[in-house]
């Protein structure tokens, strides 16, 4: 359908937050919207992803009863904002799936961060799943303090995931960008930034095969 696609969340309340999807078209009109749980709690998300004529939004959700520790989150919707299938993964941890992109096997790879341990020590998280929300694999990044991914885009034979490092760089917090293999390996590693707090929120590749980073 032709328009546009609006993630976010709403906040009622009662302090509960649930995910929020809206379709517009061209004009601003909207044609029709839906709000998403897994659980009650705290449901947010962040990130969507076009998939033919379906959309798969990420985010993560911490429910209200349960022992304080988020989860990746992952909904499929139809064209129309019907629900496909709704999971959660890697329940036993703080994580959070910050972005999205399709996979060259018809299945998505996210990006985000998690916190195994419970102490200051968060890592980059990449994990992939197949087109019917199936883990296929997890995968961490990161050193001895706080890396948080919260951008990822397809790249030659991989990708290329960005976000904030205070275990590598200059000083602060730096933007830390790494490239993966198509197995969720890591390649290479970049820092950017200078002393101060530098912390990158998108990327995409450009026209020339390189790639911009905001």
């Amino acid at each position: 359908q032709d328009g546009f696609v609006l993630v976010g969340n709403t906040f009622l309340p009662s302090g509960i937050i649930n995910g929020l999807v809206m379709q517009i078209d061209r004009q601003g009109n909207p044609m029709w919207n839906v709000t998403l749980e897994a659980a009650e709690g705290i449901n947010k998300l962040f990130s969507a992803v076009q998939d033919g004529n379906n959309i798969v939004v990420s985010g993560l959700t911490q429910p209200q009863d349960g022992n304080g520790t988020s989860q990746t989150w992952f909904v499929k919707l139809d064209a129309y904002g019907n629900i496909l299938w709704n999971k959660t993964y890697l329940n036993s941890s703080n994580s959070a799936a910050r972005a999205i992109t399709l996979t060259r096997d018809k299945g998505y790879l996210a990006a985000g961060y998690i916190n195994m341990n419970g102490n200051a020590n968060i890592e980059f998280l990449a994990l992939k799943i197949d087109s019917n929300g199936n883990l296929l694999w997890n995968k961490t990044y990161g050193g001895p303090q706080s890396d948080m991914a919260y951008a990822v885009t397809s790249a030659i034979n991989g990708y290329i995931i960005a976000g904030n490092t205070y275990s590598y760089g200059a000083g602060d917090s730096d933007a830390w960008i790494i490239k993966i293999n198509l197995n969720g390996d890591l390649l290479w590693n970049k820092t950017l930034g200078g002393k101060d707090f530098d912390s990158p929120s998108f990327i995409t590749q450009s026209n020339d095969g390189t790639y911009l980073i905001a």
